[in-house]
């Protein structure tokens, strides 16, 4: 039986790593789970893992400044390097090809090209765009990417609040067309864009909801204010629990993913899970994911009003249907079996350890 390592564990925020880890033990794999203040390299050797897993490398690289940036991407490396003398075996899945906040993204880039060419064994990335971006960013060769999708959240959160109740608890009138925007406010994914495109839609039918957690306070204050300005806007800039994530996609008409840049987006699989149409941009996975068939695609964030106007102008029901669907082919059984897959063929070529320690 193959033991992996998840790192960093990013489980209370994310139920990704979750899903898979159960989907994995339900086919008789063993999953640990370790956050990212811990060292990789004595973990791995203390719980004899087989396999690293990492998930997210920004903990492991940046700082607030670029000495300590380096400092820890350094660290880093050794740790991995100490794994690969030793014969370990290590996978990163891409969920993003470059970190979304982090301020020195030249080292994030080196540090991950060398990483690719000399320490990671394998590469996971959630769509072929994705795979063709890591190869070209990162010189990875074709056999060492392997493309294995994300996962649906339909078992994920609590649904089981109807439309009407859930307008009813968020105070909103049952004849508007409701707009969502959901997850962390961040400036990836352009929110301020969002509300001076929506404030320009004459329809008085319409209301946007943005809702999720000010990571970001500055940011979050200055679309407070813009959105001040529009009676249909509401910002509720809060951490929203699990239990009332099914109250903001029930009592919402349509998700809004306005994002500047974007390779996995979380949050469009929730939206799918929830059987919801779609506005988002044709960029990274989300068109291999969510095609203009079932959802809206916009080319830039200066098109959100004309794909806003659009989904007011004609009947969407049917999409949010097809994304329900496409959702629950998105099994965890079968993702897991890919994984378990990937990780008992790069197991087998494991040799060894070349040292007793570290």
């Amino acid at each position: 039986m193959v033991k992996t390592g998840f790192f960093p564990d990013y489980s209370d925020a994310n139920p990704y790593q979750q899903e898979l880890a159960e989907a994995l033990e339900r086919k008789g794999h063993r999953v640990e789970f370790f956050d990212e203040n811990c060292s990789i390299s004595k973990k791995a050797r203390k719980e004899n893992l087989d396999v690293v897993h990492l998930h997210w490398l920004a903990p492991y690289i940046h700082e607030e400044n670029l000495p300590e940036t380096l400092f820890k991407t350094f660290s880093t490396a050794l740790k991995l390097l100490l794994l690969k003398l030793n014969n370990y075996k290590t996978v990163w899945t891409a969920h993003n090809i470059e970190s979304h906040d982090g301020k020195n993204h030249r080292t994030e880039r080196i540090f991950k090209r060398l990483c690719t060419k000399f320490l990671f064994d394998r590469i996971v990335t959630h769509c072929n765009s994705a795979k063709r971006e890591v190869k070209r960013n990162y010189r990875a060769t074709e056999n060492q990417v392997e493309v294995i999708e994300h996962g649906n959240y339909i078992d994920s959160y609590p649904n089981k609040i109807g439309k009407a109740e859930a307008r009813g608890k968020l105070g909103l009138d049952a004849e508007k067309t409701v707009f969502l925007c959901f997850g962390q406010i961040r400036k990836y994914k352009g929110i301020s864009e969002l509300v001076e495109q929506f404030k320009k839609i004459e329809s008085r039918k319409a209301a946007l909801i943005i809702a999720g957690n000010d990571s970001d306070t500055e940011l979050a204050s200055k679309i407070k204010k813009r959105a001040s300005e529009d009676r249909r806007i509401e910002v509720h800039d809060c951490f929203i629990p699990e239990e009332e994530i099914q109250i903001y996609m029930n009592a919402s008409d349509c998700i809004v993913l306005p994002y500047r840049k974007i390779t996995t987006s979380g949050i469009l699989v929730l939206a799918m899970s929830f059987g919801k149409p779609v506005i988002a941009p044709k960029k990274g996975c989300i068109p291999e994911h969510s095609s203009k068939e079932d959802s809206i695609l916009f080319e830039s964030t200066d098109n959100l009003g004309d794909a806003i106007q659009r989904y007011l102008d004609e009947e969407a029901t049917e999409k949010g249907k097809r994304n329900l669907q496409k959702a629950r082919e998105m099994d965890w059984d079968k993702i897991a079996e890919k994984t378990r897959n990937l990780y008992g063929d790069i197991h087998k070529k494991r040799k060894l350890m070349f040292f007793s320690s570290f």
